[in-house]
Formats: C-alpha cells, sequence, structure tokens
C-alpha cells in the first residue's frame, strides 16, 4: 500500500492512495573492479515486476528493464560506457515506484527527477582520467542522451536530450565526492556539489 501527496513544486503528480500486489525479478551480475570508478568489469541489473491485482483504480500492469555498464582500460584513463532501459504495459501504473532523468550523471543538464516516467532510454560514455598527485582522485568527462517517452510534459517527451559533463572526483572513504557541471540541449547550466550514492 502507498499513497503520495503534492507538497511543493508543479501540479504535475496529482495526490492519490493505492496498492496491488504482484511478482517481482531481479538479477545482478558484477564484475566491476570499482563500482564507482571502474577500469575494467561488466555490470548487469534485470529487473520486471507484473501487478496481479490492487485498487479499483488500477490495472493491472508490468514494468521491465536493465542497467548495464562495460568499463576498459584507455590509454592512462578508463571508458565507462552505461545503458539503461525501462518498459511498462499498462495504462494505469502507480506512480510509487516511477522512474526519472535528470540529475549528475543522468542527463546532468536537467534537474533531479525533472522528467519522470515508466518508460525511458538513457545512455552515457565517460572518460575517467586518474590524477596522479593525489591517489584515488580522477578528472571525468561524460556525454549522455537519453528520453523518456511517457512523461508528464509532452514536450519533453517529443525530443531526445544530451548533456555533457565535466568533473573532478575522489574515492574517499564515506564514498565518491564530486565536483562538476554540465551543460545540455536545454540551454541550461547546472553545477553539482555531491557526496555518496547517486539515486
Amino acid at each position: 500500500s502507498y499513497s503520495g501527496t503534492r507538497l511543493i513544486g508543479q501540479d504535475v503528480i496529482k495526490d492519490q492512495r493505492n496498492f496491488d500486489y504482484g511478482v517481482k525479478f531481479n538479477s545482478y551480475y558484477d564484475q566491476l573492479d570499482n563500482y564507482y570508478f571502474p577500469k575494467n568489469g561488466e555490470y548487469l541489473n534485470a529487473y520486471a515486476y507484473y501487478s496481479l491485482g490492487g485498487s479499483e483504480e488500477l490495472e493491472n500492469y508490468a514494468r521491465y528493464g536493465f542497467v548495464f555498464k562495460k568499463a576498459m582500460p584507455l590509454e592512462t584513463g578508463s571508458l565507462l560506457l552505461t545503458l539503461k532501459a525501462q518498459d511498462a504495459i499498462g495504462e494505469s501504473q502507480p506512480v510509487s515506484d516511477i522512474k526519472w532523468l535528470g540529475g549528475f550523471l543522468n542527463l546532468s543538464s536537467y534537474r533531479y527527477q525533472q522528467i519522470l516516467g515508466n518508460e525511458f532510454v538513457y545512455g552515457s560514455a565517460q572518460y575517467l582520467l586518474p590524477i596522479r598527485f593525489l591517489s584515488g582522485s580522477y578528472l571525468g568527462s561524460a556525454l549522455e542522451v537519453g528520453r523518456v517517452f511517457d512523461t508528464f510534459d509532452p514536450e519533453l517527451a517529443k525530443d531526445w536530450h544530451y548533456s555533457a559533463t565535466m568533473y573532478l572526483a575522489y574515492d574517499s572513504y564515506l564514498g565518491p565526492i564530486y565536483l562538476g557541471a554540465a551543460y545540455g540541449d536545454n540551454k541550461q547550466a547546472r553545477y553539482y556539489l555531491m557526496l555518496g550514492k547517486q539515486f
């Protein structure tokens, strides 16, 4: 059972209260030598959910998708390729597990959770260059592309979106620390100072 109430921001998602039950599948394959700053390896998370019943206003629905990462050495640094996608079946889907693009290294020139939806594709290519005089630190760059096909904003749904990102990063004991900047097709610059895992 779950509910949602909008407290701030645009009136995109209506207040609602729903419940459903179903079958969930989740599998992982992880051979990356470092999750945040890998030099070698692959990562795959495949998942699916099918609802079997729930609130009267909800029809049975399904969501399925994957996240794939591939890291490889390139000259003195490493190249990290990321591809993730999700599709959905059913017209009436709850927003309790909605996905999004926007935020650092998730279409970085858009604000966090700016493009909401259940059907999306995202890809990025990152280059990580170790900084020799400071162990565990990196100079990173990323090219990103993505699209949410069923987002609440029709203007955002009809086009592919792009971002270019540059950042400094440090693999600390508290988690990765990032200082970055991004610019994209929305003609907006966005700046980041972040600690920890990016959700």
